[in-house]
């Protein structure tokens, strides 16, 4: 998907330094990619500047045989970066926390991430079968619960037992509510 070159808006010294973080959270394949594509489609159509950061607990390699940048990594460099006018692209050896990443980015108007389920930023936690649920009372800040079947959120809601998590509930084709909540979240904070 092409991108419009536009020049990151920076904030002026009054404004709130730090964006706005939102946490998609799930277990595999329940769907957190394709939520914040969605997402994102919808906040740039606002002139929302928007930043992702996504967890790979597996390991990834960005960068390929035969480029550059690869030479000079396999030499032993710590760090390549690499820039154009379509482009910036930083490598750098081991895992860098959240909050580094999020430091990062403090030029944007929201962060969307990936994972880091641990992490106490406000989240959204997919729940695409049951098992899912019991996020819902083990993760930390959880503002809502993405549903993929109405049939889980109504069996989950009639069947409980005990404390209710203070969270919304977000059927996944509901779209315009979840950009409701967002935009919401975004523009309070601008008034601080």
């Amino acid at each position: 998907m092409q991108h419009s070159k536009r020049r990151i808006r920076r904030r002026q010294p009054c404004q709130i330094t730090m964006p706005f973080v939102l946490q998609i959270v799930g277990y595999k394949n329940s769907g957190k990619t394709t939520l914040i594509s969605r997402l994102l489609e919808l906040i740039l159509k606002q002139g929302i500047q928007a930043a992702i950061i996504k967890h790979d607990a597996h390991g990834f390699e960005m960068d390929h045989p035969g480029t550059d940048t690869y030479k000079l990594r396999t030499a032993g460099a710590h760090a390549v970066a690499i820039t154009s006018s379509s482009g910036t692209a930083v490598l750098e050896e081991g895992e860098q926390s959240l909050e580094e990443l999020i430091s990062r980015f403090a030029a944007y108007d929201v962060v969307l991430v990936e994972g880091f389920k641990e992490a106490s930023y406000p989240k959204w936690v997919m729940i695409r079968q049951s098992g899912d649920i019991e996020l819902l009372y083990r993760l930390r800040n959880v503002r809502a619960a993405v549903w993929w079947d109405s049939k889980v959120f109504h069996h989950h809601s009639e069947h409980q037992h005990g404390h209710q998590p203070s969270a919304l509930s977000f059927r996944l084709d509901d779209m315009s509510a979840m950009e409701k909540w967002l935009l919401c979240q975004l523009h309070g904070r601008q008034r601080e």
